[in-house]
């Protein structure tokens, strides 16, 4: 019977998303079968139990628990830090084509991320009352965006001379390596974004193949960034006193 058990009940325990409860659930079935008999006396006793030891795991786990905010906060730093430089080396690409970069801050930045991942996502197991999700979306928000600058790297490789384009686009980047490691949504850089469409639409067209590639290239990585921005933006808090007491904002440029 015990086997029978174990074959039908933990199966469709994992499969309903309770496992957490697989082992406790076990603790009571096992001793109710121990006792032979179906009565009244052995539930009560099995209900004090789990009121006992589920209330003084609680209890434990409310007191001396860590939360982790602060590794929270240091994995948080790290990544907007790599992230910084990820767009200060793009913003030199364009300047100086022939810029050799490694790309091993990107690299980082991705373990950085899963990381945050894994603590964000134990913080939140260890949160009993009033859990915080925000964390999970700073992180899951970078994740997005670590494919968006994969992108990026992509339309850079293409850019191999220096052309008017790429210093103005430059200027973006240069931007955005401040905007990333601030706390709400500045909108500086969706406003350049803005201001550079209209510069490009009044500026001469290509007069050679290459450079209507290189300039296709360009256009497209400011694409890019837009969609950046734009996942940036649904994550994050605007500046302005709409939100004067906002302490941390986990979702950035």
């Amino acid at each position: 019977m015990l086997a029978l058990y174990i074959l039908i009940a933990f199966p469709a325990i994992s499969r309903a998303n309770f496992k957490e409860g697989i082992v406790t659930s076990s603790v009571v079935v096992f001793r109710v079968f121990g006792a032979g008999e179906l009565s009244r006396d052995i539930f009560l006793t099995q209900i004090e139990l789990l009121v006992i030891g589920l209330g003084s795991a609680m209890l434990v786990n409310m007191a001396y628990m860590p939360k982790g905010e602060g590794r929270l906060m240091e994995i948080r730093r790290e990544v907007d830090g790599l992230f910084s430089i990820v767009f200060s080396h793009i913003s030199l690409t364009l300047r100086e084509p022939g810029h050799v970069w490694d790309g091993n801050e990107l690299i980082e930045a991705n373990k950085a991320v899963e990381q945050g991942i894994t603590e964000s996502n134990r913080a939140l197991e260890n949160q009993m009352l009033q859990p915080d999700v925000a964390w999970n979306v700073y992180f899951y928000m970078r994740k997005e965006q670590l494919e968006n600058i994969q992108a990026m790297m992509h339309l850079i490789s293409q850019i191999y001379e220096r052309l008017p384009h790429g210093e103005l686009a430059a200027n973006l980047f240069d931007q955005m390596s401040q905007d990333v490691v601030t706390e709400t949504y500045t909108g500086k850089t969706e406003k350049l974004l803005g201001e550079l469409e209209v510069k490009f639409k009044e500026m001469e067209l290509p007069r050679t193949r290459e450079e209507f590639e290189m300039r296709s290239a360009i256009l497209q990585l400011c694409r890019e960034l837009e969609y950046f921005l734009k996942i940036s933006k649904k994550n994050k808090a605007p500046t302005g006193p709409a939100n004067p007491g906002r302490k941390l904002s986990r979702g950035k440029s």
